[in-house]
């Protein structure tokens, strides 16, 4: 019996890529082992989005040459040139796993969704819907590695869904790179696939729509988008990258939206749903980036009360124009804003939280924590830490206590 051992890294699409290779290898006779050593082939499924990240893949990359390792994912398209010198044989970036298989004699789908998948023994279930993205932001390598948007069919990923919740899955997260242009490019919609989903997967489980771009976020509400979140299988949870405040660095982004929609956007949404959870990506520290443009984006989360905000220094990545743009801001300066709206951020999420110490939420506890402490979810996505909270179920939950990234709870 053939063994394999695969490493992987990045978002949530490369996670489902690897289940997708561990399932055909597996259908194949191979066998998954815990240790490059015992291991016959040696996989590393790479991220990219960040110079930092890189550095990071290329020193766990040099520690695993011993074994040959093939390199998959991102990197191996972002930045081909540098693995070779390093003395990698195999590259395959994400959409040549096909290629990836026929080296090593088992077939891999094209495709992403309805396919098999090995996936962990939890609650969550990971369902990617499409692959690629339309936009063209200038500091972005990740489009070079999954191209333009390619929807995988609306029934497959709705049979994917309802056997994950058949055999037990609470959480489904649907992901992509965008998954607001899903359906543009097959004649569907976002709205369509969630109405199939809702109609046809029954069951108390809960959806978690992954990352959009604002722009598309703002068409789909004109499409009925909100009035699905009237369903609670919907997580009221809305990941809307806005990336800075300010319109000039918008532009010189890319980004096909402007502050003022942002704003309005993440209003209507909160008109309808006022505890709805946004989380947002921001990039400080854009070339040419001004403090008082860096503070447009400070202003943003404190008006908006964002819930969530993952903040990235910028970073410049391989073939991207902004890496060539003139006007770098030091690492030091960027250092400074990142501490700087970390602190805003922080003090923000404790104000919008604050009144929920003291209530009782109903929580759907999916997540296994540590020292008797699980992880469960509000209706909006927040995370609360529960002590012995039943896996799998929905529990009344009084809040005790709260910090700027979670809740803490006890079952009532």
């Amino acid at each position: 019996m053939k063994k394999y051992y695969i490493e992987t890294y990045g978002c949530v699409a490369n996670k489902v890529d690897s289940e997708i290779i561990k399932a055909s290898l597996e259908s194949a006779g191979w066998k998954e082992v815990p240790s490059p050593e015992e291991a016959d082939i040696v996989l590393i499924n790479t991220c990219a989005v960040k110079t930092k990240t890189e550095e990071h893949m290329v020193s766990r990359i040099r520690k695993l040459l011993p074994f040959n390792p093939i390199v998959i994912g991102c990197l191996a398209d972002v930045n081909p040139d540098r693995l070779r010198k390093l003395g990698v044989e195999h590259l395959f970036g994400p959409r040549s796993y096909d290629k990836l298989g026929k080296l090593l004699g088992v077939e891999i789908p094209t495709t992403k969704a309805g396919v098999p998948k090995k996936r962990e023994r939890n609650l969550i279930a990971s369902v990617y819907i499409a692959e690629g993205c339309n936009s063209a932001c200038t500091y972005c390598a990740t489009r070079f590695a999954r191209g333009q948007t390619r929807s995988f069919p609306l029934e497959n990923i709705v049979r994917e869904v309802k056997e994950a919740v058949e055999e037990g899955r609470k959480e489904i997260r649907l992901t992509g790179q965008d998954t607001g242009v899903y359906g543009t490019d097959i004649g569907s919609s976002l709205v369509e696939l969630l109405s199939e989903i809702l109609d046809k997967v029954e069951g108390d489980y809960r959806i978690r729509v992954g990352m959009m771009s604002p722009e598309h976020a703002i068409r789909l509400i004109d499409e009925g988008y909100l009035d699905l979140f009237k369903d609670e299988r919907l997580y009221h949870f809305f990941h809307l990258p806005v990336q800075s405040g300010n319109d000039r660095i918008l532009r010189l982004m890319g980004r096909k939206y402007t502050a003022e929609e942002f704003y309005e956007l993440v209003k209507k949404i909160r008109r309808t749903y006022p505890e709805a959870l946004i989380e947002t990506d921001v990039i400080v520290g854009f070339p040419t980036e001004t403090w008082e443009e860096f503070l447009d984006t400070v202003r943003l989360i404190e008006e908006l009360q964002i819930d969530v905000v993952n903040i990235s220094r910028f970073s410049p990545r391989p073939g991207t124009p902004a890496a060539r743009f003139r006007g770098q801001i030091p690492s030091n300066e960027k250092k400074r804003r990142s501490k700087y709206i970390t602190e805003v951020h922080e003090r923000v999420s404790l104000e919008r939280y604050k009144p929920y110490v003291g209530t009782v939420k109903r929580v759907l506890v999916v997540e296994e924590g540590s020292r008797g402490w699980n992880k469960g979810r509000l209706q909006n996505y927040r995370l609360v830490l529960v002590k012995n909270g039943a896996l799998g179920s929905f529990q009344e939950v009084k809040i005790t206590d709260l910090t700027p990234r979670y809740l803490i709870g006890e079952v009532l």
